[in-house]
């Protein structure tokens, strides 16, 4: 790889690497948020339907599956893209995409403990939002092969 498209590849994975940080810390705020509410007897809710804690709840789940299938789909297109250098940029969307499908799990168990006063709906989503980020988290030998790559036909 040439001097100038490797540091390219170096600052976007740095750039997606910040953005994907942001993203992964938010779920902590989220479970100290909800913490910091149920320490101080902050936040009440007044009667919850029976059946909405199941429908958040998987609709969290979902949206974790949800992210993984959204990300494949931008990240192929973006592969596809001529000259290599420019999959780069699209590249980068898939990732933010992703993240932040991931991240709304974290955010509907916020509402969940917002509603239920259970803080284990923030921690339990937030974990599994985390992980899954963490095995989603951009690196630079991903971002070299995909300048690298030929290019699917069709």
């Amino acid at each position: 790889m040439n001097p100038e498209l490797s540091a390219l590849v170096q600052r976007q994975t740095t750039t997606m690497q910040i953005i994907c940080a942001a993203l992964t810390a938010s779920l902590g705020f989220y479970v100290g948020i909800a913490w910091l509410l149920q320490r101080q007897g902050s936040f009440t809710m007044g009667p919850v339907p029976e059946d909405l804690p199941l429908i958040l709840s998987l609709t969290g789940f979902s949206l974790l599956i949800v992210a993984e299938i959204v990300f494949r789909g931008l990240a192929a297109r973006a592969r596809r893209v001529e000259p290599p250098e420019g999959r780069l940029i699209p590249y980068q969307s898939a990732v933010v995409v992703g993240f932040a499908l991931r991240e709304s799990a974290g955010v509907l168990g916020l509402v969940l403990t917002l509603l239920t006063g259970d803080l284990r709906w923030v921690v339990g989503l937030s974990l599994l939002a985390g992980v899954a980020m963490v095995a989603a988290w951009p690196r630079r030998s991903t971002l070299e092969e995909l300048v690298q790559a030929i290019p699917p036909i069709g």
